[in-house]
């Protein structure tokens, strides 16, 4: 484990599965039913990401009377800080079957450096 992660909206239809170190990246699984990848936008700002969807079919068609809903799928914002050493440039995201994959990829390690002292 990283560290304690997430800010999550627990009202909220998305959910976040796992977040797990690789060898070069971090990895964040969410689940994000009932979403498109228009409908979800991902930022980071001040090393805080932003995940947040608003869900673009939220009308019923004219007539509709539901019987029994399970969910409704609603907007979500979910805030969490990322990981200290990514590289911000190289983040990508892919939504595949209403889970969102988010791989940043670590920063290589600086070398150490010999500083030379004159005298």
């Amino acid at each position: 484990m990283i560290y304690p992660f997430i800010f999550d909206n627990y009202n909220s239809p998305a959910r976040i599965r796992q977040m797990r170190e690789l060898e070069n990246s971090y990895e964040l699984k969410l689940d994000v039913p009932g979403f498109s990848k228009e409908d979800i936008e991902l930022s980071l700002n001040d090393n805080i990401i932003t995940i947040s969807g608003k869900n673009s079919n939220n009308k019923a068609p004219e007539g509709y009377q539901p019987i029994y809903r399970s969910f409704t799928i609603k907007d979500f914002v979910i805030t969490a800080p990322a990981p200290k050493k990514i590289k911000e440039s190289e983040i990508s995201a892919k939504l595949i079957n209403g889970i969102l994959t988010i791989i940043m990829p670590k920063q290589e390690k600086e070398q150490k450096k010999t500083i030379l002292i004159e005298g």
